[in-house]
């Protein structure tokens, strides 16, 4: 049988009585950074201390957001981020574009007149164009969740400023991730207890959401258990 979300928070109710210092770090060296613009807004990510990831985004139609992450409790393993409308636009398109290939190599294409054709070529460009832009940006999102919580605190386009600039400071991310979490990892139910308050400052300073940060507690709590 297994345990309930509720007898596995009361069983480790410590966690909380014991999780009020909350960290608090101050920057000394700056690993490496990685700045996106796209219009007016800027994203600014940087890597401190060795363990640690900063997060400043600004824009002119949103309020400043300006945080940083433990990355002893970050899953070093970024996902994709499944950005639903794209997913129709280029899925829609696809269809449209194999269907306009199928009439392409029809005896009807090949008996309509000049108007229709053009039609049928621009109607083919314009979709297979869309199913293009579509999977584009349907692959153009990066996240990272934290290790157990398994809530995003991180999110940044693949390929801006390029590809290769993002991939080399994700890596980057996920060697300190990894070598942050074996130093931290050494004493379980220290690692429980500070994963716990990472979470629960990460929701103080606005990253989580009160119905995400409940919901990261529960996986938390059952992959220690």
């Amino acid at each position: 049988m297994h345990a309930t979300s509720s007898a596995i928070a009361q069983g480790h109710e410590h966690v909380y009585l014991d999780s009020d210092d909350l960290e608090d770090v101050t920057p000394t060296s700056v690993n490496d950074e990685l700045i996106q613009s796209n219009g007016d807004a800027r994203l600014e990510l940087r890597i401190f201390n060795g363990a640690y990831a900063s997060v400043r985004r600004r824009s002119a139609r949103a309020r400043e957001t300006d945080y940083w992450v433990n990355l002893a409790f970050l899953d070093p393993e970024p996902l994709r981020r499944n950005e639903g409308p794209w997913v129709g636009i280029a899925g829609a398109s696809g269809i449209l574009a194999g269907a306009g290939l199928i009439v392409a190599r029809t005896g009807f294409y090949a008996d309509a007149g000049p108007g229709l054709k053009l039609a049928v070529a621009v109607a083919l460009l314009t979709a297979i164009t869309s199913a293009g832009i579509g999977f584009r940006r349907f692959r153009n999102r990066l996240y990272f969740v934290t290790r157990h919580g398994r809530v995003p605190v991180l999110r940044l386009a693949a390929n801006n400023p390029g590809r290769s600039q993002v991939r080399r400071f994700v890596d980057r991310i996920g060697a300190a991730a990894r070598a942050a979490h074996q130093q931290r990892a050494a004493v379980r139910s220290h690692y429980l207890r500070d994963e716990m308050k990472e979470h629960r400052r990460l929701r103080e300073a606005g990253v989580l959401a009160e119905n995400d940060y409940e919901a990261a507690k529960v996986r938390v709590l059952a992959a220690h258990g």
